[in-house]
């Protein structure tokens, strides 16, 4: 007897292109980036043209970077600034 049970599909395992950039992103950069830096690595394209992300994709840049746990920290200018929580099993730097 043939398998009939599907199982659901639960996405792409490590992301999509939106939350790897935007996890390479506060990786590379220790942990905290302003929403110019997180464009700059999720739309090199746009960034390197010289034109601004739409509001749709700057929405899609924030949805990506919550997805990955990230949030919102503080505002600077017009910028906001997020960061990734501290992990409880890290241990303090000294």
């Amino acid at each position: 007897m043939a398998n009939l049970y599907r199982s659901r599909w639960r996405g792409v395992p490590l992301g999509g292109p939106l939350q790897r950039a935007a996890r390479f992103c506060l990786a590379a950069l220790d942990g905290e980036a302003t929403t110019h830096q997180i464009a700059e690595y999720c739309r090199p394209e746009l960034v390197y043209a010289g034109r601004k992300p739409s509001a749709t994709q700057i929405w899609s840049h924030a949805r990506a970077l919550r997805s990955i746990g990230a949030r919102k920290s503080r505002r600077e200018a017009k910028q906001w600034i997020w960061r990734l929580p501290a992990t409880p099993d890290a241990t303090p730097d000294e």
